[in-house]
């Protein structure tokens, strides 16, 4: 997830309420001491990437205490959800988990969570296999459909 921090921020420098936001916090700085130095407003960039940075580990740190922390309890105990891991020379290089939609529905279908691949082991199918080992999981369970929630940023896992 922390990868995705600097993808997002120079994605929201380009929306043009982050545009002005900059103009007229340079503007109030400006007109409030009337000096020069106050249109330096694009100080404010390090504090937004600080900012930004800090939501992120936040919500990092809130998906391990949710259900990261406890996989035996939050995945594998469950006849409707697993998680899978994929090993290369005796190391983890990539995982993924299934559990029911969090969203109540009449007929719940399965998300696909946490699908996560090293870097160094990327674009070797990796992804792909776990995606299917995912699906397959879903129609040995009777799931109709399976969800797979990605951000606007990441590209991969739009491709995949």
């Amino acid at each position: 997830m922390h990868e995705h921090v600097p993808k997002n921020y120079l994605r929201m420098l380009t929306l043009p309420w982050a545009h002005l936001l900059l103009l007229g916090v340079s503007l109030a700085l400006f007109l409030s001491s009337s000096s020069l130095l106050s249109l330096m407003a694009p100080v404010l960039l390090p504090a937004g990437w600080l900012l930004m940075d800090s939501y992120y580990v936040q919500y990092i740190e809130r998906c391990l205490r949710e259900d990261l922390w406890d996989i035996q309890k939050t995945y594998m105990e469950r006849e409707d959800s697993h998680f899978w891991v994929a090993e290369s020379e005796g190391e983890v290089v990539a995982i993924v988990s299934a559990k029911p939609c969090p969203v109540i529905q009449m007929e719940c279908p399965l998300e696909l969570a946490w699908l996560s691949v090293r870097w160094s082991h990327r674009n070797r199918g990796i992804a792909r296999a776990l995606s299917r080992t995912v699906l397959s999981f879903a129609q040995q369970h009777g799931y109709k459909a399976v969800i797979l929630d990605v951000s606007m940023v990441n590209l991969e896992g739009q491709r995949l």
